[in-house]
């Protein structure tokens, strides 16, 4: 299982906690329909932790998002709906690059000028997020882009748990 895989090769307890969290927001290990996959992944940085649950779904080449779940341990969350609106944008940003947004090379040239080349998540293509904040009295760490990383994999993950393939591209 990914989460049990992850949980017990962490060290970091409040990562790990971010993880469980995760699980339990998510519904993890509770049964989803054919072709729908629950994704898993975490990140530790800047002197915070997040965690990321994506559930999709897969019919031939075209995947739909459902739902994205974001924890974070900021420490003590000086503004609470900054680091909110924070983990949205990251996840949207996640989103984007692992499954829209790309640079690509023609003739030796970069193909895309601007941020409107880019293919970037629109609200209808958007699942829905929720994002929760573990409650802490540590001190306050990064919440620029702590909510970023863990999103990719976490779709990559929930990929290979709706149709069991490995997908590097998409």
């Amino acid at each position: 299982d990914p989460l049990e895989f992850r949980r017990d090769m962490l060290k970091l307890d409040r990562l790990k906690a971010c993880l469980v969290l995760a699980a339990e927001k998510s519904g993890w290990g509770t049964p989803l329909p054919a072709g729908h996959g629950r994704g898993i992944a975490c990140f530790a940085g800047y002197g915070s932790y997040a965690a990321h649950v994506i559930e999709l779904s897969v019919e031939g080449k075209k995947i739909k998002l459902h739902r994205a779940v974001c924890i974070v341990d900021c420490g003590t969350a000086v503004n609470p709906k900054g680091v909110e609106a924070q983990m949205q944008g990251a996840c949207t940003d996640g989103l984007s690059t692992a499954l829209r947004a790309a640079i690509t090379i023609n003739n030796g040239s970069v193909v895309e000028n601007s941020w409107p080349d880019f293919q970037w998540m629109t609200f209808d293509a958007m699942p829905k997020v929720e994002v929760f904040i573990v409650p802490s009295n540590e001190g306050p760490g990064g919440m620029g882009e702590p909510g970023y990383p863990s999103v990719p994999p976490a779709v990559a993950n929930a990929v290979f748990a709706a149709t069991g393939k490995r997908v590097r591209k998409f």
